[in-house]
């Protein structure tokens, strides 16, 4: 108990620091939005405005692993989750018991070091297919880490919803918020794409990019399908839970 009071101290500490005005996390956060091509200008120009790219994927996957792995209890949630479901629908199914778990051990886990080898592999193809546009590689990898960071910074606050909510709010809200994104209201649920930081080659990058996003997504599906071959990871996890 005295321990899971530590951790929220900290996280709470920390969540105040970086939403300083000091640090420029919120400013940042919310430029990304707004103007992102003036924040990797700004960041070019050697100016202190806004959090560097990899600060600022850094905080975001600190706060992604604190507030999943020390605030959320998932467990809890999906038998929340579950135990709604099953009285809505009259049921009194318990497989609820082991999505919670493996969402819980995704989320506190596995989620983080995905991103951070997205990223990687990402970089190396981009590398590779936009050598003929005269973009450098420093701000391909602002751009990386700065959408990568927004992208985990958008699962926190679903994490959040999970979390708070019980299963009928949730399920409103959520589908709500879809229904926004697909009457074009994007910009406020996803990263912008690198056409919004570097407009000048926005088409020719925004091809390159969703070509590196599919291969990525490929990459690193092959992975966690050898690796649950291997270690099988899933089948063990079952068996304890």
């Amino acid at each position: 108990m005295e321990n899971h009071k530590l951790n929220r101290e900290f996280f709470i500490g920390l969540l105040k620091d970086a939403s300083g005005y000091d640090s420029g996390f919120l400013k940042t956060s919310i430029d990304l939005i707004r103007k992102p091509a003036d924040v990797l200008i700004s960041i070019k120009s050697g100016d202190k405005t806004y959090v560097n790219p990899s600060r600022y994927l850094l905080t975001c996957c600190t706060y992604f692993i604190l507030l999943n792995s020390f605030i959320i209890d998932w467990e809890a949630t999906g038998i929340r989750f579950g135990e709604q479901l099953n009285e809505l629908s009259g049921s009194e199914d318990a497989d609820f018991l082991y999505y919670s778990q493996f969402a819980g051990v995704i989320m506190t886990t596995y989620l983080v070091p995905i991103t951070l080898i997205t990223v990687i592999l990402k970089l190396i193809i981009i590398q590779f297919t936009t050598k003929k546009i005269a973009v450098t590689m420093s701000d391909h990898i602002s751009v990386v880490f700065y959408i990568s960071a927004l992208s985990t910074l958008y699962t926190l606050w679903f994490s959040v919803l999970a979390a708070s909510l019980n299963l009928i709010p949730f399920v409103i809200i959520t589908n709500a918020l879809f229904i926004l994104y697909f009457l074009g209201f994007k910009k406020v649920f996803e990263p912008n794409s690198v056409a919004a930081f570097i407009p000048s080659f926005g088409k020719e990058l925004r091809k390159k990019y969703n070509f590196s996003n599919t291969i990525t997504i490929l990459i690193i599906s092959v992975l966690l399908g050898v690796y649950i071959a291997i270690t099988g990871w899933y089948a063990s996890f079952l068996s304890v839970y």
